[in-house]
């Protein structure tokens, strides 16, 4: 984690492929989440969230509040897969580069 020692060190994101992310913060909390294909235009993700036991009720608090704020920005960052998926089945594209290789 922060292998840079970045003294404004945030998060860092991990891929054990081909289906599982965990984000390490650096307040001692993390997400995993697992991807789950349903169909070739669905997907079941899960997510959960593991704290450290707080110390008072202020950091409950504040656990709760992280919670809610990591699900808001989720949705804000999902919330253009649908219409990437009507535009991926629109049939305009033949194909698609995922990370075009150095």
């Amino acid at each position: 984690m922060n292998p840079s020692k970045y003294p404004n060190w945030g998060f860092d994101t991990f891929i054990i492929f081909p289906n599982f992310q965990v984000q390490l913060w650096s307040t001692g909390w993390y997400l995993a989440t697992s991807f789950w294909p349903l169909a070739v235009d669905r997907v079941l993700m899960q997510r959960r969230v593991y704290f450290p036991p707080p110390k008072n009720a202020g950091e409950r608090f504040a656990q709760e509040f992280s919670k809610r704020t990591n699900r808001d920005v989720n949705m804000e960052d999902l919330s253009t897969l649908e219409y990437t998926q009507e535009g991926l089945a629109s049939g305009a594209l033949t194909h698609v580069l995922l990370q075009p290789e150095s």
